[in-house]
């Protein structure tokens, strides 16, 4: 089954008549393959996806992102609602929804948040997904261990977690956290994700000299890679 027809059959069980996707990981998620961002360090793209119960889909973004969206980013053909980019991106989803009851992933134009509820509903993974997390699984795993093998006690945090995002993108993989404790760090980064809610991928211990200069790696510990890009997580 593909995403969207998880979307709708969720859809068709709910009260409302449709639902807007703007998160990245939601758009990423929904499309299998587009992206719907041009910065990295935001929650929400610049399109969001208006997706309703009969399968119409309507891609929205302002004039300097629509028509690039419409016709490189829709692998689900959905039709281009342009705004101008000096208008209010909400007050025309308004005038879209009318008197309708839409859903959203993040509260947009007065819409119920359902961002939840969604999650739930990407936790069905399809055989596809399963095969691409073995995978991206496999190939994080193999990037931590190369670089934490190669590790020598006088190379900083940075220069080795460089050194993993430098491995990622050559890749294909876009790392979004990358955490690297030496010393007597590694300690307290142990403390604090032994609580974490999961998103670190892989660990690695390793003993240098006792005597490494100061501020510099003498014990190095790999906590892992959490990439958000390909929204998948390490094992």
């Amino acid at each position: 089954m593909k995403n969207l027809d998880k979307l709708l059959s969720w859809l068709q069980t709910s009260e409302y008549d449709g639902v807007i996707l703007g998160r990245r990981d939601n758009f990423k998620w929904i499309t299998e393959e587009n992206a719907n961002a041009v910065v990295t360090n935001t929650e929400v793209g610049v399109a969001h996806l208006l997706i309703e119960k009969d399968g119409s889909v309507t891609v929205a973004a302002d004039s300097s992102d629509c028509p690039r969206m419409e016709t490189e980013q829709n692998a689900l053909r959905a039709k281009g609602m342009l705004i101008p980019w000096y208008e209010s991106f909400e007050a025309h989803l308004k005038d879209y929804i009318g008197d309708r009851t839409f859903a959203s992933d993040t509260g947009i134009a007065g819409t119920d948040n359902v961002q939840s509820e969604l999650i739930d509903v990407r936790m069905q993974l399809s055989e596809k997904e399963l095969k691409r997390y073995r995978k991206i699984g496999q190939e994080c795993a193999g990037i931590v261990e190369g670089v934490a093998m190669n590790a020598r006690p006088g190379q900083t945090e940075q220069e080795i977690a460089d050194k993993i995002r430098t491995g990622c993108i050559a890749r294909g993989i876009s790392p979004d956290c990358v955490l690297v404790g030496s010393d007597e760090r590694r300690y307290e980064l142990s403390s604090v994700f032994s609580e974490s809610t999961g998103i670190i991928c892989k660990r690695r211990m390793f003993e240098g000299m006792e005597d490494a200069p100061s501020g510099r790696t003498d014990r190095i510990w790999l906590q892992g890679i959490y990439s958000n890009t390909r929204d998948e997580r390490c094992n």
